[in-house]
């Protein structure tokens, strides 16, 4: 499996007890991506916030202008 670490041991333990421990794994790797999802979707919604301000107060000067 790409990007799997390399866990000590893993290759002793009997199948059923290997397959959980890969589950968890890859219960915890969704769980980052997810996170990471998640901070990535709030990043972009402070970045289109900002954008909308710096829209208005754009908008807000040239009226003062005109």
């Amino acid at each position: 499996m790409a990007g799997t670490p390399s866990i000590p041991g893993l290759d002793q333990l009997p199948a059923a007890e290997k397959a959980a421990v890969m589950s968890e794994l890859n219960r915890l790797q969704l769980k980052d991506r997810a996170a990471a999802a998640a901070a990535a979707a709030a990043a972009g919604e402070a970045a289109a916030a900002e954008a909308a301000a710096e829209a208005a107060a754009a908008e807000i000067k040239g009226e003062i202008i005109e």
